[in-house]
């Protein structure tokens, strides 16, 4: 089915770092890719020496607001570099006021900086200049490539913040730590520990040229597949040609389930990416985001773990762009609860409501309020909270109706200043959210057989 394209701009909202509390871990923690022993196929990063001499150097690339690494144009793009390594301190330059490369060259060279250095003589500089600035200023001197080392954090994993996708650094970024960054100091013949202790206590470090170089390989060109409704990005390597045209078909049926789910509403479409990993350990390295599926405003990000292409995820991910082309964004509780509501339906359709139940009776259950505020997927308590959230929003959709839900959708976005002007829940379904939640629960117990008393005890609390 191909839908009426629409050109719908939106800002990317991308939250890095969404860890799934599930009883299976979605993919490895940071430090596990910053041990030296780990190999990565598809990436490699190397302190060496022409004449032949070279170290392995675990790193992370730092990830754009494009949903990739910086310096792959969105999986456009392989990452290459071999060059010599400029050791620029904190990458600072403020005109008549201070001057980290003290007139060096580094065109073409790979730029080392730190970005959170605890320099007790320069405390107010170092705060006032983000790393994008700095980023941006080696950018400017036409740097190959950029070094960012974190001083306290032994695996940084970070995300290159500026939104406008304009800005975004068509070079390598990579992260690396203090370890790490000792290593190439040691390899030019430095004193790592007296270079950072003179930092440190005398706001003094010496920008120089070092005799090593480096080298930083990433396999990032993602192959390509568009379908009416679709551009997926995939790796041969990884995922094949046939099984990349099952996930496409899966996703376009997806999309005419999930138009159908929601007819009572008016909905546009326009094509949308789609970014499929091969499994949990290269979504993390190239997005920076723990569990199966991501969907964002640039784009949906899923894993393919091999097995028999997944349509009820296919139903959540792509649920969640199409109600946000249409509806702008909501609060996580409201996101998740519509992406749980369509899974169901696409599937088992009381899995939610069941889920709830069995919360119930063994005394787990969380209040309503409780799970508002919770970015869901990075709380404690996600795995209780999303088949709720799912729960309820079928409720009010069932209920109520689809009109009304999206006002409350609508509502749920507001600042929590604005929200005091008018309630949610009053002003979109009359009714207050404890009055909601109560209806809620006796319809699960009706429908569930669940002992009054747990309903009544958990209400009172």
């Amino acid at each position: 089915m191909n839908f009426t394209n629409k050109m719908i701009f939106c800002v990317f909202f991308f939250i890095p770092l969404i860890i799934s509390n599930q009883s299976r871990a979605q993919g490895p923690n940071t430090e596990w890719y910053f041990n030296p022993s780990t190999e990565i196929p598809w990436a490699s990063c190397h302190i060496y020496f022409d004449g032949g001499a070279r170290q392995k150097l675990p790193f992370m690339p730092l990830i754009s607001f494009k949903g990739s690494p910086c310096g792959t144009d969105g999986y456009k793009q392989n990452i290459d570099f071999n060059g010599p390594i400029v050791f620029a301190g904190n990458g600072i330059v403020k005109k008549g006021e201070f001057d980290c490369y003290n007139g060096l060259d580094v065109t073409g060279k790979a730029v080392l900086m730190c970005y959170d250095f605890p320099d007790s003589v320069n405390t107010e500089l170092e705060k006032s200049v983000s790393k994008e600035e700095r980023i941006t200023e080696a950018l400017r001197r036409n740097a190959g490539a950029v070094i960012l080392f974190s001083y306290d954090d032994s695996a940084p994993f970070e995300i290159y913040r500026d939104k406008n996708l304009e800005n975004v650094p068509e070079i390598p970024v990579i992260t690396i730590n203090r370890e790490g960054a000792s290593n190439i100091l040691h390899s030019s013949g430095k004193d790592p520990e007296a270079v950072f202790s003179r930092w440190q206590h005398k706001g003094a470090f010496r920008s120089d040229l070092f005799i090593s170089k480096l080298s930083i390989k990433i396999q990032a060109t993602f192959d390509r597949i568009e379908t009416g409704n679709f551009e997926f990005m995939y790796r041969k390597s990884h995922i094949s040609k046939k099984d990349m045209k099952k996930l496409a078909a899966v996703n376009e049926r997806s999309m005419d389930f999930i138009v159908d789910l929601f007819k009572a509403d008016n909905l546009v479409w326009k094509k949308s990416p789609v970014v499929y990993y091969r499994d949990y350990d290269t979504k993390i390295y190239f997005l920076h985001h723990w569990g199966r599926g991501l969907s964002a405003d640039i784009g949906t990000f899923m894993v393919y773990d091999g097995k028999v292409p997944d349509f009820p995820l296919a139903v959540h991910e792509n649920t969640h762009t199409l109600i946000r082309m249409n509806w702008g964004h909501s609060s996580s509780f409201m996101n998740e609860g519509l992406g749980k509501y369509s899974e169901a339906k696409a599937s088992v359709e009381d899995a939610n409501h069941k889920a709830v139940a069995g919360f119930l009776k063994n005394g787990e259950m969380l209040h309503i309020n409780e799970m508002l505020p919770m970015r869901i997927g990075s709380h404690e308590k996600t795995g209780i909270a999303y088949p709720a959230a799912g729960s309820f929003v079928d409720f009010l959709i069932s209920e109520y109706s689809l009109k009304q839900f999206r006002n409350a959708y609508e509502l749920e976005r507001q600042h929590l200043e604005e929200k005091d002007v008018g309630d949610t829940w009053q002003t979109a379904f009359g009714k207050t959210l404890n009055e909601l939640e109560r209806e809620w629960l006796t319809m699960l117990t009706n429908r569930y057989d669940i002992e009054d008393i747990k309903i009544k005890k958990f209400l009172e609390l």
